[in-house]
C-alpha cells in the first residue's frame, strides 16, 4: 500500500506544544503493518523484532508511525523524509528534513495507549502511564520522591493517593525525557507541588543546574481515568507556551 499524499499545513509556531495521542485496537495492527512498516529504519526494525510478545511489537510499530504522523503533520513533510538521529544518552532528534531539523519531540507509550508531543525548537518531554489499581505507590515515593511529595501523598486518602502519585509521576518524567539525560538525573532531585487540579509549583535540586521558571507543564485533560498524561516544555526567553491536544485513529492518514 503506498502511502497516502501529505496535506499540506502552516509552518508551526515555537509557541506550539502539540500533543497527539491514540488507543489501538486489536485488529488495526495487521490491516496496515505492511504500510508502515516500510518508513522505519533497518535499525528500528531489528529493534522491534526483539520484543517476544506480538501485542509489544505493534506497540512499538504503532509508536514509530506516530512520531512520524505527528512530526509530518506539524511541519508539512512527507512521513517518508524523516530521518533521526540520537545522542549519547539514547534520545532522538530530527536531522532530516532540513524544515524539520531541531524539532522538539518525545515519544511515550504504555499498555493500550500511545502518545507524541512536539514542539518547534524546544526541549520537549511527554511520559503517560496505565494508573495501576494494584500494588502500593507510597513504597514507590517513599524511595524516589522528594520529602515534601512524600509528605503531601501521605495526607490523602487511598484514592486521591493513587490519582497525585501518578500525577507526580509522570511529571517527573516528562521533565527528564525533556532534558535527554536518561535515567542519570533522579527522580527525587525534581519536586512538584500540585494543588486542586493543577500544579502549583516544582522545584530543581542544586545539582541540576536548572531553573524552574525556563519550564512549562502540563496535565493534559484526555477524559480517561484508566491512565495518566503529562508533558514538560523548555522556555526560550521565559515565553509561555500553548497546548493543543488531540486524539487520533491508529493508522489514519494525515491527509
Amino acid at each position: 500500500m503506498a502511502p497516502t499524499p501529505h496535506a499540506r499545513v502552516r509552518t508551526p509556531s515555537p509557541d506550539l506544544l502539540r500533543i497527539v495521542w491514540c488507543q489501538p485496537a486489536p485488529g488495526d495492527a495487521p490491516i496496515y503493518e505492511e504500510w508502515y512498516r516500510h518508513l522505519i529504519t533497518s535499525e528500528e526494525r531489528e529493534r522491534c523484532n526483539r520484543f517476544l510478545r506480538e501485542q509489544d511489537r505493534r506497540s512499538h510499530l504503532l509508536a514509530r508511525w506516530l512520531v512520524r504522523r505527528t512530526l509530518s503533520e506539524f511541519h508539512s513533510v512527507p512521513m517518508e523524509s524523516l530521518e533521526f538521529v540520537a545522542n549519547r544518552f539514547g534520545k532522538p532528534f530530527v536531522s532530516l528534513p532540513r524544515t524539520a531539523r531541531g524539532s522538539g519531540f518525545n515519544l511515550s507509550h504504555t499498555e493500550g495507549v500511545v502518545a507524541c508531543a512536539t514542539c518547534a525548537s524546544r526541549h520537549v518531554g511527554i511520559d503517560v502511564e496505565r494508573v495501576r489499581a494494584k500494588g502500593s505507590p507510597m513504597e514507590v515515593a517513599r524511595h524516589a520522591f522528594a520529602k515534601r511529595e512524600v509528605t503531601y501523598l501521605e495526607s490523602l486518602e487511598a484514592t486521591v493517593q493513587r490519582e497525585e502519585f501518578y500525577k507526580l509521576w509522570t511529571l517527573k518524567e516528562a521533565y527528564i525525557k525533556a532534558r535527554g539525560r536518561g535515567l542519570s538525573i533522579p527522580l527525587s532531585s525534581v519536586a512538584f507541588e500540585l494543588g486542586e487540579h493543577a500544579l502549583t509549583s516544582v522545584r530543581f535540586a542544586p545539582e541540576l543546574g536548572d531553573d524552574p521558571n525556563r519550564w512549562q507543564f502540563f496535565l493534559p485533560a484526555h477524559g480517561n481515568p484508566g491512565w495518566q498524561m503529562a508533558a514538560a516544555v523548555r522556555l526560550d526567553r521565559s515565553r509561555r507556551v500553548r497546548l493543543t491536544c488531540a486524539q487520533t485513529r491508529p493508522f489514519a492518514s494525515n491527509s
